[in-house]
């Protein structure tokens, strides 16, 4: 498997640079050179039983790497022996320009540093088996598991009356709820 090179930056300029900058332009291209990498191939299996009534549904995989290096995975997923539609979310392109080292404020993270990729299936109400198959491109990627059931709460919704209090920040969604389980910690 191919991976893009991320190195730790040198910084030759005053941080932070201008976006588009000359040196920006520079580190990014850096990052796009491609080499091999370990991989390891994953098999993770596992029943749900997902409630009637529930409006939403999924079973989801994270796929850890340690360290500050994004790599490469691939993952397919089968419900009930059938193949399943992936949502996929990661942590690519997400970490920036920051200089961690032992010397300044980012030191505490060093241990605490990874990068990852959710692979979400989704499921109906009912009991299935979800399985998913593929390739991480690291030697010892952390795995876990979770199921997820969403309830629409604007079916029983009862009126109130508005409180008195300061305004706040307001839910992302709050006509959802989320119950979760953790299938396989990390």
């Amino acid at each position: 498997m191919t991976a893009k090179e991320r190195r730790y930056p040198v910084f030759p300029f005053r941080y932070p640079a201008s976006h588009g900058s000359e040196e920006i332009r520079k580190l990014e291209q850096a990052e796009r050179k491609e080499r091999t990498v370990e991989t390891v191939d994953f098999d993770v299996e596992c029943s749900v039983s997902v409630p009637d009534g529930v409006s939403g549904a999924q079973v989801l995989l994270l796929v850890q790497f340690p360290g500050r290096e994004y790599r490469p995975s691939r993952c397919t997923a089968q419900v009930d022996g059938a193949p399943s539609a992936l949502k996929e979310s990661n942590s690519g392109e997400h970490v920036g320009y920051y200089v961690a080292s032992k010397d300044n404020f980012w030191k505490d993270m060093l241990p605490h540093e990874c990068e990852w990729c959710w692979y979400i299936a989704e499921v109906a109400p009912g009991t299935h088996q979800v399985r998913f198959t593929g390739r991480a491109g690291h030697a010892a990627p952390k795995l876990g598991l979770w199921a997820w059931a969403e309830h629409d709460l604007t079916a029983g919704r009862i009126p109130l009356p508005a409180p008195a209090t300061e305004p706040a920040m307001p839910n992302t969604a709050p006509e959802t709820e989320r119950q979760g389980i953790c299938i396989l910690k990390p």
